[in-house]
């Protein structure tokens, strides 16, 4: 199984996805956090359905890319990383990252996964990355 952590938009959202392909396109759940919440609450929500059992192989942590992200802020793109990273320790999985355009549906989102899961190896953490300017030197609209 591998654990997908999707923070590409403003509301954190977890699946776990099977390692093999699917012999036809049915995707998996996708659980979220309310909005303004932490990658945890994800994770939770879905711990509380058993959505998954058992340890992952790999945790692979989705990114927006150039400006895939607008409206997610640097603490939340921290924050899923961290989580991906944490868990996959956590559990003796790999981890790995995924960078998608936003336009991508779960199917390819979930099949994107895959290949990154192949392509982990162990000693590898993922990293965030982030393409707009600091908001902490910008003053606060009022």
């Amino acid at each position: 199984m591998i654990l997908v952590i999707d923070h590409t938009n403003v509301v954190s959202r977890v699946a776990a996805v099977s390692a093999r392909p699917p012999s036809r396109p049915v995707g998996a759940v996708w659980y979220s956090a309310p909005a303004g919440r932490s990658v945890m609450s994800a994770l939770s929500a879905a711990r509380r359905r058993k959505a998954f059992a058992g340890k992952p192989e790999c945790v692979v942590v989705v990114l927006g890319a150039v400006g895939a992200a607008r409206d997610v802020s640097w603490s939340a793109i921290r924050s899923a990383v961290a989580s991906a990273n944490a868990f996959a320790f956590a559990s003796g999985a790999l981890v790995a990252t995924v960078t998608l355009s936003g336009t991508e549906t779960d199917i390819q989102i979930e099949a994107r996964a895959r290949a990154a899961a192949k392509q982990a190896s162990r000693g590898v953490w993922a990293g965030a990355a982030y393409n707009a300017e600091p908001s902490i030197t910008q003053k606060k609209q009022q």
